[in-house]
């Protein structure tokens, strides 16, 4: 698998968790079709990621919260909410991966399963996280 498939399967996953707090993602990760597809060494790197996104809900939060202005997390789109959750883990937690491709990774993740609006919406924020 791409790293960009394993990004779409890592918002799938995380989506659960954000909408009503289900951390049981294991369980909606043997029930996505692209299952049977992922390599055991993917596999370890989606549950690291996920986990990691879970235990730094809070930080992660916070960081969303300081940069939306005019904002209320309840009114951002969970899909939305889910890209920028792993581009935060991507560009703050784990930031080993060259920021702009962080940050363009989340815009087409966000071309692809959100609005129109979304990619720029996106885009905006993490530019803002990336500056602090």
């Amino acid at each position: 698998m791409t790293q960009s498939e394993i990004r779409e399967i890592i918002i799938k996953l995380i989506y659960p968790f954000l909408l009503d707090g289900d951390t049981n993602y294991s369980y909606n990760l043997e029930n996505l079709d692209e299952f049977t597809k992922i390599k055991p060494h993917e596999l370890e790197y989606i549950n690291k990621v996920i986990s990691t996104i879970i235990e730094s809900n809070d930080k992660i939060k916070a960081i969303v919260e300081k940069n939306v202005e005019g904002f209320e997390l309840k009114r951002i789109y969970t899909v939305d909410l889910c890209i920028l959750y792993l581009a935060i883990y991507e560009l703050v937690i784990n930031a080993v991966l060259p920021k702009a491709i962080a940050i363009d990774e989340a815009v087409e993740l966000s071309k692809k399963y959100s609005t129109k609006k979304s990619p720029k919406f996106i885009n905006g924020i993490l530019a803002k996280i990336v500056k602090e």
